[in-house]
């Protein structure tokens, strides 16, 4: 039997929190784990060696959920359709900005829109 670590090397190992393994060690599900009670303060430590085979014992492969796909091979990207490409251009950038834009293509001139006259 090695040295005994406390639980919380074992959060460093597994990535899971500190209170899972608490509440694991309470059920009494970790093997080799032993309680050190003192006043309302409990310690929880583990036998590290014990602790690992144990641990490899509980990992599984997992499969993943879906296939990844490359950027832009879905039927939506293929097909071209969607608003993303059109209407970008039309709403970034400040109303300022697309004014300005809109004199210089009119050649420069201070023309106004046909809501700015009708109104």
């Amino acid at each position: 039997m090695s040295t005994l670590v406390p639980l919380k090397d074992v959060v460093e190992q597994t990535g899971l929190t500190l209170r899972h393994w608490q509440a694991r060690a309470r059920r009494d599900e970790i093997p080799s784990v032993k309680v050190y009670e003192c006043g309302q303060s409990v310690r929880y430590f583990v036998d590290p060696d014990v602790f690992q085979d144990w641990w490899r014992k509980q990992l599984k492969d997992v499969k993943p959920w879906c296939e990844p796909k490359t950027r832009g091979t879905s039927k939506r990207a293929v097909s071209g359709s969607g608003s993303g490409g059109r209407t970008r251009a039309n709403f970034t950038g400040s109303p300022s900005k697309h004014e300005m834009q809109r004199k210089l293509a009119n050649g420069g001139t201070a023309t106004k829109r046909k809501s700015e006259v009708d109104a």
